[in-house]
Parts: C-alpha cells; structure tokens; sequence
C-alpha cells in the first residue's frame, strides 16, 4: 500500500493541532497518526520515498519522519517559521570538491536545507560541519559553476568558479582544539539582508 500524507490542521472545534496523518488513498482510512512537535504547515515527500519531511514555523523546524513506520526521526532547525517545504531544494544540493585538513586534523564538510529562493527571505540552511571549534571564518561562494583549485599552500581547494562572494564572519563555537564546530548561514537571509550580494 501506497501512503498518502497530509495536514492534519485542525481538530473538532477548529483547535489547531500539531499532528499529520498517513491514510490510504484507495479507502481515504487514516493508517496513522505522527505528533510532530509543532503546527504542521506544509508537506514533501523525500525522492526516494523514504522520510516525509513538514514544516512546523511554531516551532521554527522541519520534522524529519520515517516514512515507512510514520515514526518521527528528528528535527532540523530552520529559522524564520517555515511554511512548506520543496524537496527538490534536498535533492540538488550535493557536495562536489575536496575538503582540506585544518592543522588539528578536522575534515569540514557541508550541506544544505529547506527551500533556496530570491524571494523569501529566510528558509535555507548552509552548514558547514566538522571545524575547528572556536574559530572565525565565512563561506565563499560564487553562481557560475564549480572549480577544483588548489587554495594556498596545504590541502584545501578553492570549489567556486570566480566571481566569488563572501559572506559576514561568523563563529564556529564549539570546543578548542576539537573537531564539532560549525558555520550555519541561511542563505536566503544573507540575500535579503544584501540585495547587492552575488545572486
């Protein structure tokens, strides 16, 4: 049997509730029920079918479920209250260059989620994972394509074809010397917020 999702919205008396329900689409039978944490606004199946992803603004996450069991899997942070989510966004980001090794021996590595447009004014996550904790750094980036040039004199590549835009510093947090820091940007705010910005 195919699932079919959906919103639940509201409960009897118009009550908002923070569910969304699995039914059959042959009988419209409700298979199961997900408490997903917050309001659910907006649906997507992953491409491979395997997680449902929904968008909970009240609480400023997208609920990751295991589409199989209907079971809850976890929570990404989005800031901005999202309200839908378009796994195509999940499905184009991918990595393609090399990370180099910082002197403690971290290997960064990045991704990103929820929904990039020009138009909205926050809902895509960048991370970059693995750092050096207690660091300043930015994100490069660039909109013509990718590069594999070798970036100062150690391991580490510059991944964008010029031009190239950089971003505001940010900090990494986490812990000297150790490997579990991390920039976060949403991209669609940097935008926004510079409307002279590259893209």
């Amino acid at each position: 049997m195919t699932a079919t999702w959906a919103n639940a919205g509201y409960a009897a008396g118009f009550l908002p509730i923070k569910v969304v329900a699995s039914f059959d689409p042959a009988t419209f039978a409700v298979t199961s029920w997900t408490l997903v944490g917050g309001t659910p606004a907006g649906i997507a199946v992953s491409a491979d079918g395997a997680r449902v992803l929904v968008a909970t603004p009240s609480v400023n996450h997208v609920a990751l479920l295991n589409a199989a069991t209907a079971a809850l899997s976890g929570n990404v942070a989005v800031a901005g209250g999202p309200t839908h989510v378009v796994t195509a966004a999940l499905t184009s980001v991918s990595s393609y260059c090399t990370s180099g090794t910082s002197t403690n021996g971290c290997v960064p590595t990045a991704r990103g989620w929820g929904y990039a447009c020009a138009s909205e004014t926050s809902g895509f996550q960048i991370e970059i994972a693995g750092l050096e904790g207690q660091r300043s750094g930015l994100v490069l980036y660039g909109v013509s394509g990718a590069s594999l040039t070798p970036w100062g004199g150690g391991s580490s590549y510059l991944c964008v074809k010029a031009p190239t835009q950089r971003t505001a510093p940010l900090s990494s947090g986490g812990t000297e010397g150790a490997c579990d820091g991390a920039f976060v940007l949403d991209f669609n705010a940097w935008l926004a917020s510079n409307p002279s910005a590259l893209g």
